[in-house]
């Protein structure tokens, strides 16, 4: 399958290409490079190489492009001032420093990114391969740059954990993104609302993978809405902070 990348002719375009194309490996993917000074010439959704090198989302009308930053994930948790050993997400997942967790819907990589600075090995699943391209250019990215460090315990996988044939011992973390269980619909930021739009044709069934998830791993925590409908009947444990719920599962 052949998808096009614009870019912008101030970019190491060769940089760029040698990093995509360690990523199309084993896959059925390739790029065709397309030069494009004005991004704002671009349908909204198209993957974009600006002048900084960054791989992007273009954005709609007026809007900012969708940027995935490790670097910056890392540097907004490190400066909440909670204690992590007492959040609800640590203590669903029942986990100290140095273990690993599978987060099974990778998405903005925020929750990923939280794992990670909690001081765990997390293994990010992500199932729609443009975002799984900007998950890991970042990654790769941000390594060659030296603003990661080259050992960050994280591996992101382009797949879909709940359905292929990958089995993990540890916790696993499900976050069905667009279904919180809520009654009203949650309001999202400009730029979340178009990243909603390029996924939506590849949503799932949360009930169903949920259920997947469920039977392949001892330790199952559901993201959910502070009051919002299980999506598993019967779950062991909850843990609740004022934006949301945590489901435990074993």
């Amino acid at each position: 399958m052949n998808l096009k990348v614009f870019y912008h002719p101030e970019c190491a375009l060769q940089k760029c290409k040698d990093i995509l194309h360690k990523l199309t490996l084993g896959t059925e993917y390739s790029f065709n490079y397309n030069l494009c000074p004005d991004p704002k010439s671009l349908e909204a959704g198209s993957l974009y190489l600006d002048k900084l090198d960054q791989l992007v989302f273009v954005g709609e009308e007026n809007q900012k492009p969708i940027v995935f930053s490790w670097e910056k994930a890392l540097q907004f948790w490190s400066r909440e001032s909670y204690s992590f050993k007492k959040t609800p997400l640590l203590k669903a997942l029942g986990v100290k420093e140095g273990d690993h967790v599978v987060d099974a819907t990778c998405g903005t990589g925020m929750d990923s990114a939280f794992l990670l600075h909690a001081g765990l090995q997390v293994t990010a699943y992500e199932r729609f391969f443009p975002t799984y391209l900007l998950l890991q250019y970042s990654f790769l990215y941000e390594k060659q740059q030296k603003s990661l460090s080259e050992n960050l315990p994280l591996k992101i996988i382009f797949g879909d954990y709940a359905t292929n044939d990958d089995q993990w011992e540890c916790p696993v973390f499900y976050d069905p993104m667009y279904d919180d269980g809520s009654k009203r619909k949650a309001k999202t930021n400009k730029e979340m609302s178009l990243f909603h739009k390029l996924l939506k044709d590849t949503e799932d069934d949360s009930e169903k993978a949920a259920q997947l998830l469920r039977e392949k791993t001892k330790r199952l925590v559901i993201k959910r809405a502070p009051k919002g409908e299980l999506l598993l009947k019967g779950p062991n444990s909850q843990w609740k902070s004022k934006s949301v719920r945590f489901d435990l599962y074993i």
